[in-house]
């Protein structure tokens, strides 16, 4: 099957996971203890992505749960900094859109998000523009692995599923994305996705240079 199109996850794959000391510093400003930190952050984080939350919401949910008080400048320097944590983007993962652009595929990025970032990004990540086709969860009121939002990614690139690869650094969103009928890869790190594409010929992609050459 003739690979026409790329789709890929942006944090994780794209863009590298927040570094410890960033997320340490986040921690400081909350005021709890760490293990609560990344748990009451992710547990909110779907509902968050999905827009059913407000950065208000959100940070007032967690305030509730961690039992803390904060202000509306503690709020906005929270939410400076989250957004913060996924500004980190790898330039091979840029460099190789450009290559698969190049090559004739098609390329598209499929991202759980919440608004702050993605509007954050829009004008300040020249790149965005590199891609055919964008996919964020806030503005579709659906989260991976939800099957919708993979059809948004499929039909604004206008190929079949069978035609895609899809790469995500999680398991269950890989998951969600073999069930529509993409072809999914788990992304761990560039340097290992392109030894495992160019063991298995590329995926698909035939003789387009993978990520390290």
């Amino acid at each position: 099957m003739e690979t026409k199109a790329v789709i890929l996850d942006y944090g994780g794959v794209i863009c590298f996971h927040p570094p410890d000391q960033e997320v340490d510093e986040l921690v400081a400003r909350t005021g709890v203890p760490k293990d609560v930190f990344l748990e009451t952050y992710w547990g909110l984080r779907m509902p968050y992505d999905r827009g059913d939350l407000s950065y208000r919401e959100y940070w007032g949910e967690f305030a509730r749960r961690t039992g803390r008080t904060y202000s509306a400048e503690q709020v906005a320097e929270f939410v400076r900094l989250d957004v913060n944590f996924w500004l980190h983007v790898d330039a091979r993962m840029i460099e190789w859109v450009r290559t698969l652009k190049r090559s004739g595929r098609k390329v598209a990025m499929l991202s759980n998000m919440p608004r702050e970032l993605g509007e954050y990004m829009k004008p300040h990540l020249d790149w965005l523009g590199e891609f055919d086709h964008v996919t964020l969860s806030y503005e579709l009121h659906s989260v991976k692995p939800d099957a919708a939002i993979y059809h948004h990614a499929i039909d604004g690139l206008r190929v079949r599923p069978e035609e895609a690869v899809f790469l995500d650094d999680r398991a269950e969103n890989i998951q969600g994305a073999d069930a529509v009928g993409l072809r999914a890869t788990l992304f761990e790190s560039a340097d290992l996705y392109s030894r495992s594409a160019r063991n298995a010929g590329f995926l698909g992609l035939g003789s387009v240079p993978v990520i390290l050459e």
